[in-house]
């Protein structure tokens, strides 16, 4: 064989190899993404209960320092922000 005969051939087998490498990666791709799909959702929303829960009780804190040292200008502000959090708390229940 001659040198453009051995490239030619080295090319259509890398061509071949490229190709099906390309097609298990979709297909390994397609079922990461399925088993993702599954168990992603419910981490979402326990991760997202969890972080308004660690908001709540952080600000809740605050109203309680705030309303310690008679600072009441920021107690109105906190407290509207509570009231929004536990609105948002009852979708999970």
């Amino acid at each position: 064989m001659t040198d453009d005969q051995l490239n030619d051939l080295a090319a259509k087998i890398a061509d071949s190899i490229f190709k099906r490498l390309v097609a298990k990666q979709q297909e390994w791709d397609e079922q990461f993404n399925d088993q993702m799909t599954e168990v992603s959702w419910g981490q979402m929303e326990y991760k997202e209960e969890d972080a308004l829960r660690a908001k709540y009780k952080e600000l809740s804190e605050d109203l309680r320092e705030h309303l310690d040292n008679e600072r009441y200008s920021k107690c109105e502000a906190i407290q509207k922000e509570l009231v929004k959090l536990k609105d948002q708390l009852k979708k999970f229940k």
